[in-house]
């Protein structure tokens, strides 16, 4: 496989897990006590922040951080999720799981 086609694959991947990771939090993890907790927390500290009064420029550059911070954190929870997935299809497999459904000297879909 070329370096291009696997970083075109690696990234519908990516924005793949990403979807489902979103679709599965909203599910399994907003309502979570915890979670909401800590949530609620984060909003009591924003509305601080946004009641600080500072000057422009430096409100633009503490946004940009925030929201740099923001997108990493995301990222870093969708490569989570795909490992998380990976792990997974690995013990399964370990335990022959998969082997009941699939062998190494086939193509996968074959009729």
């Amino acid at each position: 496989m070329k370096q291009e086609e696997r970083k075109v694959l690696e990234d519908t991947v990516f924005q793949l897990m990403n979807a489902l990771r979103e679709r599965t939090h909203k599910k399994y993890v907003a309502g979570y006590g915890p979670y909401r907790k800590r949530v609620e927390t984060a909003c009591r500290a924003e509305q601080e922040y946004r009641a600080m009064g500072l000057e422009e420029d430096r409100r633009k550059v503490m946004d940009h951080v925030l929201e740099t911070r923001s997108e990493v954190e995301d990222c870093e929870l969708t490569l989570t999720y795909v490992a998380g997935i990976l792990d997974s299809l690995l013990i399964l497999r370990a335990a022959g799981f998969l082997d009941l459904y699939m062998r190494e000297d086939e193509e996968p879909f074959s009729a």
